[in-house]
C-alpha cells in the first residue's frame, strides 16, 4: 500500500508501476515518491513505491511442493 500525501489517501499498488487510489482513479508511478494520475494529469506526491512488482508476476512467490 502506498501512502497519498497530496489527497491523505492510499494507492493499492496492481502491477508494476500502476496502482489505483481510494476513489478508483488509476495511477503511474514517475518516480520512487511521485505518481500521476491518470484521469486528470495530476501529480501526487506518495510513499514509496518499492521495488517489489505485483506477486503475481513472480513465479517465486508460489509454493513449489505440491
Amino acid at each position: 500500500m502506498i501512502f497519498d500525501f497530496s489527497n491523505g489517501g492510499s494507492i493499492m499498488q496492481m502491477n508494476g508501476n500502476m496502482g489505483m487510489d481510494n476513489d478508483g482513479n488509476l495511477h503511474v508511478s514517475v518516480g520512487d515518491n511521485c505518481s500521476m494520475d491518470m484521469n486528470n494529469g495530476e501529480l501526487h506526491f506518495t510513499s514509496s513505491w518499492g521495488k517489489n512488482k505485483s506477486s503475481l508476476n513472480n513465479i517465486d512467490d508460489f509454493d513449489d511442493d505440491f
